[in-house]
């Protein structure tokens, strides 16, 4: 199973089969290898264009399938970081924890959930505990979150982005907000007849383009091709993705 690695496209959450890259740029020639077990994603391993490893991921399971921890190697074998996970007795995720080489915390991020067991706020802080930054989320009566604040270590706030739904449910819009209400940009989602996502645009804060992608899906929903393209509407380049029996994009 092969599939090239982009740095706008996490490999983790997209658990294809097989995904391959087209188009000039830093993601040219290079390759993702996926391992499975039981159907769940074990581990990653980046190829440079001439077949070297340039980095490598494991990922560790408990007896639930939750994903417990990742290390992350370079392409001399050596660990680059660390990443452990921990649940509450709800299997809620309550804390990710980044970690150097030799397991020494590095950043926390600890999630906060409501009532009904969403997301409600999360806090980075630094290794020694001295806190980065905090998000909260606020949530509308059919459970879609429609804004999320960012505030600074001082908690003041820094970025507020609101996100807007259709009658259907589906997000057709995000908007960015300075502290003191200046428009920062903004995101916005077409749709096909199915219902599939067809488009992205990305705006500045004036309204201006800055980019788009254009996704063409099957009929099942599944991600068969997507095309990024700048603000003169120049291709950036052409992603692919191909599937084996069992996994697709929506599995996570």
């Amino acid at each position: 199973m092969l599939m090239l690695v982009s740095p706008w496209l996490s490999p983790v959450s997209a658990q294809v089969g097989d995904r391959t890259f087209w188009g000039a740029g830093p993601v040219s020639g290079q390759v993702g290898m996926y391992s499975y077990r039981a159907c769940h994603l074990t581990g990653i391993t980046k190829l440079g264009p001439q077949g070297r490893i340039m980095k490598r991921i494991t990922i560790l399971r408990d007896s639930h399938n939750r994903v417990v921890g990742k290390t992350h190697y370079n392409g001399k074998k050596e660990i680059t970081s660390k990443m452990s996970y921990m649940f509450d007795t709800g299997n809620r995720l309550i804390r990710k924890i980044k970690q150097s080489p030799d397991g020494k915390p590095v950043k926390i991020r600890t999630y906060s959930y409501d009532p009904d067991s969403f997301i409600c706020s999360q806090a980075d802080t630094a290794g020694d505990g001295r806190m980065l930054k905090r998000h909260v989320y606020l949530f509308n009566r059919n459970r879609e979150r429609i804004r999320k604040t960012t505030f600074n270590a001082e908690q003041k706030p820094m970025q507020t982005r609101i996100y807007l739904f259709d009658a259907s449910g589906r997000r057709v819009r995000d908007v960015s907000f300075s502290a003191n209400g200046e428009v920062l940009g903004s995101t916005g989602y077409t749709y096909n007849d199915s219902g599939h996502m067809s488009g992205v645009q990305y705006l500045d804060k004036s309204g201006r383009l800055k980019g788009k992608s254009l996704i063409k899906s099957d009929n099942t929903g599944r991600i068969e091709t997507k095309r990024r393209f700048d603000a003169q509407g120049k291709l950036k380049y052409t992603v692919r993705y191909h599937y084996d029996e069992g996994r697709d994009n929506r599995n996570k």
